[in-house]
């Protein structure tokens, strides 16, 4: 996931608890947003960052 976020004192939605529920995120994402931003978000923004750098 290319997705960061700092959790620490923050109130985290049930769906975001543990890595385990990245799946299930994903499958949240493509469904509103469509698959080719949900790749994005979760690997190709950065896949294409570090190909750059």
């Amino acid at each position: 996931m290319a997705l960061g976020g700092d959790w620490d004192g923050a109130t985290v939605p049930a769906f975001l608890s543990d890595a385990s529920k990245m799946p299930e995120f994903q499958n949240m994402l493509s469904k509103h947003f469509g698959k080719t931003v949900m790749q994005k978000l979760c690997s190709d923004n950065a896949l294409a960052f570090f190909e750059r750098y």
